[in-house]
């Protein structure tokens, strides 16, 4: 359960700096839609 938990922390990490990314880069955009 605890790997699971580090995990799902992760991701929502990374989805906020993929965000954050893609506000600074409109042309990364696309790409963010595609990890999502």
């Amino acid at each position: 359960m605890r790997d699971s938990l580090i995990i799902s922390m992760i991701i929502v990490v990374t989805n906020k700096t993929i965000k954050k990314i893609s506000a600074c880069k409109p042309s990364n955009h696309k790409l963010a839609d595609f990890i999502y």
